[in-house]
């Protein structure tokens, strides 16, 4: 079973590649999904392999019909996300609309990979928690959103400059456009 499994990863591998080319994409959302690998990595040990502990998923993603553009699993390092950022840039011939959400090395990585030929915003959700849950089987439920703050990114050839804007949301929907913007 796992030679059958490695083959159809590869296999898997190999189509998306092909598919995934010169793509005419203008909004594209980066994410991050985080997993563990034996053990979480507050229990990896010195002696344990490197693999061990937590495992990301960096992928980009078409925002509107949500089609994973590039992938990059492994570490949670600025080396994995300049490597999402130069496999995306590699698939598609025009300029961009990206968002990310406020991991600090996207702003390098997008850099580097796009240079001036983006535009570039990072969403930030606000959460509080629920505190009215009284059980253990929600402690890991996610909190509600409160609000957005976003950040405009300027990429310009001699320096990253950037304003912000924040979101105070009513009904804790960003999306649903019943935020009042601030700049």
């Amino acid at each position: 079973m796992m030679n059958l499994s490695v083959r159809v990863r590869a296999g898997c591998e190999r189509l998306h590649d092909r598919l995934m080319r010169d793509l005419q994409v203008n909004l594209i959302e980066f994410d991050e999904q985080r997993d563990c690998v034996a053990k979480k990595q507050k229990r990896v040990r010195t002696e344990d392999p490197k693999e061990y502990g937590d495992a990301w998923l960096f992928v980009a993603l078409t925002a509107t019909q949500k089609a994973i553009i590039s992938y990059v699993v492994g570490k949670r390092t600025q080396e994995n996300t300049y490597e999402l950022a130069l496999d995306l840039r590699a698939r598609i011939p025009n300029r961009p609309q990206v968002t990310s959400d406020g991991y600090a090395p996207y702003v390098g990585a997008i850099e580097n990979a796009f240079g001036v030929d983006v535009d570039y915003a990072m969403l930030t959700k606000q959460y509080v928690s629920d505190s009215s849950l009284p059980d253990a089987a929600h402690r890991y439920s996610p909190g509600h959103v409160i609000g957005v703050d976003r950040t405009v990114i300027k990429i310009t050839r001699t320096r990253i400059g950037s304003f912000a804007r924040s979101s105070a949301c009513t009904n804790g929907e960003p999306e649903a456009g019943s935020c009042s913007v601030s700049t």
